[in-house]
C-alpha cells in the first residue's frame, strides 16, 4: 500500500484513539491540538509495524518550545530539507488562514504552507533542519528519559 494511502487510513484512527484516550469531545480537531508527542509516537509505531521507514524528529527553539514530526526516512538517515514529513498538529497556533487536518509534504513545502497561512516564524521553524534537537526518538515527550 502506498504511503499516502496508509496515512489517510491510519491518521484518522490515531486522532480518534487519542480523542477517546484523552476524553475529549467526539468532534475535537486533533490537528489543531498540542498532542504532537502522543500522535507522532502512535504514527511511528503504526508505520514501523507496516515495515515503512519512519523517523520521529524532536525540534526545539531557544525559548524551550518544541514539536515532533515524522520524517519518512530511515532512522539513521541524515535529515534534509527535501525530506517527506508528516505534521499531525500543524494548526495548533492562531494564524490568519488556519486550516485543518494533517500535512504530508516535503519539509520546505510544509514550512511554506504554514508561512502562507500566517503562522509565527518560531512555529514554522519547528519543522526545519536547524531546530532538530534529536534526529530520532521514541521517548514519548522531550522530558522523559
Amino acid at each position: 500500500m502506498e504511503l499516502k494511502a496508509v496515512l489517510q487510513d491510519v491518521v484518522p484512527q490515531i486522532y480518534a484513539d487519542n480523542i477517546e484516550r484523552l476524553q475529549l469531545p467526539m468532534y475535537s480537531d486533533m490537528s489543531r491540538g498540542n498532542k504532537c508527542d502522543r500522535l507522532t509516537f502512535d504514527l511511528h509505531e503504526a508505520l514501523t509495524s507496516r515495515g515503512l521507514p519512519s523517523r520521529r524528529e524532536l525540534h526545539k527553539v531557544a525559548d524551550g518550545r518544541w514539536h515532533f514530526v515524522i520524517a519518512h526516512a530511515a532512522v539513521n538517515a541524515e535529515p534534509a530539507a527535501t525530506d517527506l514529513i508528516t505534521d499531525l498538529t500543524p494548526w495548533q497556533v492562531e494564524m490568519a488562514n488556519r486550516g485543518s487536518g494533517f500535512l504530508h509534504q516535503d519539509r520546505e513545502a510544509i514550512m511554506t504552507t504554514l508561512q502562507a497561512a500566517g503562522a509565527p516564524e518560531w512555529f514554522v521553524s519547528l519543522r526545519g533542519i536547524a531546530t532538530i534537537a534529536e534526529r530520532h526518538t521514541t521517548r514519548l515527550t522531550p522530558f522523559s528519559r
